[in-house]
């Protein structure tokens, strides 16, 4: 049985565990949707058609189920003008580490054959750029290819989905000739698509050296920007900071809600004061944890880096000294933390009044942050028009707890999430 090149993309994607396709559509994905409804007509609906409006829009939506689910998503984009509408999406992904494998279109042939003929002038005279598509977004996914033959379309859609999925996660970009998802050709057999291990385990030797630093220090703070990823991994960085009761700050601006702000050891987003009298500073998952990167902690400091690609190699500036950096996944690396220092607080003999001294003193300075938040809110109720602090500290009152907040700001992000986002109310 002869397959078109467009429905062997849909047999790749179904063996890859991908359930939904997010499209914005171009005249190049017709043998897609010929496969599709073809696959519908016999009663499969095992993969999900989402059409979207704009390219944006389908990488968003991407975005959402990626986070929501867990799960890896496809998208579909047109050529060319349509990789460039979404590029600010697809950038959102690739700075968030949000896995998804992207597709675009683009036309390879001119001159037509018996059973391909040529697609058109538009094709060379407006959606044709030097190097294809995946050189357009090349600087912002995590691997991009540009694919004109079968062999190659299986290969890539294969390592594409595991590249996704492989920490640090992240979007793939994948150009695909149109000629080739319109030719024919013999059913392929395809290869079972391999598992992904996606959680990275931390070696034994960094996390017993953290526990011991932790554990022994007398002002230790801990920094965070993107444990809020998962709940899970919020619950164990929770369990860390309560057995040592260890302060913990978010960066700048954090992506996700890192910490419940009802917690004790809450203390916000300014990490500068602390850092003076810190010698222990656990970084978890931070691409900038505190700036100017010149403002390194004093009296000599341990800087430790927990991170799933601990390295950064790219942003063009990442000027943080760091003493112990530990490759794994947060969850992983957390959950293994959390166990070796139970382990040896059961060892040792802790002072338990200089314990609860120290959770008495940021105890205080979390109630003094809350403090301030209200009264600057309310110092601002009758500004007219309506200050943004007013307006974030009433609504966070008068939400039901289970809301979900589209934020779409930029200079008033901070105070989105210092008034609204917290455990129980989610930011998207």
């Amino acid at each position: 049985m002869a397959n078109s090149g467009g429905e062997i993309l849909l047999d790749l994607l179904k063996s890859c565990g991908i359930e939904y396709i997010f499209c914005s559509p171009g005249t190049e994905w017709t043998p897609v949707w010929e496969g599709l409804v073809r696959r519908q007509s016999q009663g499969d609906n095992s993969l999900k058609y989402i059409n979207c409006r704009h390219e944006t829009l389908a990488v968003s939506m991407a975005m959402g189920y990626a986070e929501t689910t867990g799960h890896l998503p496809a998208v579909l984009l047109h050529a060319s003008v349509g990789t460039l509408n979404g590029a600010m999406a697809i950038r959102n992904a690739y700075v968030a580490g949000v896995p998804m494998i992207i597709f675009s279109g683009e036309t390879c042939e001119h001159t037509g054959d018996d059973e391909v003929r040529p697609q058109g002038w538009h094709w060379l005279g407006l959606l044709s750029d030097i190097g294809g598509p995946s050189t357009l977004v090349k600087g912002f996914v995590k691997w991009s290819n540009a694919i004109n033959s079968k062999d190659k379309l299986i290969d890539s859609v294969y390592r594409g989905c595991r590249i996704a999925r492989t920490g640090p996660q992240g979007p793939v970009f994948l150009s695909i000739s149109t000629e080739l998802l319109i030719r024919s050709f013999k059913e392929p057999e395809l290869i079972r698509a391999s598992s992904v291990t996606i959680k990275t385990e931390p070696r034994g030797s960094d996390i017993r050296e953290t526990a011991s630093l932790l554990i022994q220090s007398r002002q230790t703070v801990i920094i965070t920007e993107h444990t809020g990823k998962s709940p899970e991994i919020v619950d164990k960085l929770t369990e860390l900071a309560e057995l040592l009761n260890i302060p913990v700050f978010e960066s700048s601006l954090p992506y996700y809600a890192n910490f419940p702000k009802n917690n004790p050891l809450y203390m916000g987003y300014n990490v500068l004061e602390a850092l003076q009298d810190a010698d222990t500073v656990f970084i978890i998952g931070c691409k900038t944890p505190w700036y100017p990167p010149s403002a390194f902690p004093k009296k000599q400091a341990k800087v430790i880096l927990l991170d799933e690609a601990p390295w950064h190699e790219n942003p063009p500036y990442w000027g943080y000294q760091t003493d112990l950096s530990i490759t794994a996944d947060l969850e992983q690396g957390l959950a293994a933390l959390v166990k070796t220092v139970r382990e040896e607080m059961g060892k040792q003999k802790l002072t338990a009044s200089a314990n609860a001294e120290r959770l008495n003193y940021w105890h205080e300075k979390h109630e003094e942050i809350l403090t301030r938040w209200t009264e600057e809110a309310e110092a601002e109720k009758d500004k007219k028009p309506i200050s943004p602090l007013w307006f974030l500290h009433t609504a966070r009152k008068v939400l039901p707890d289970n809301s979900i907040i589209l934020d779409e700001t930029l200079t008033h992000t901070r105070f989105v999430h210092q008034y609204m986002v917290s455990k129980s109310l989610v930011e998207v």
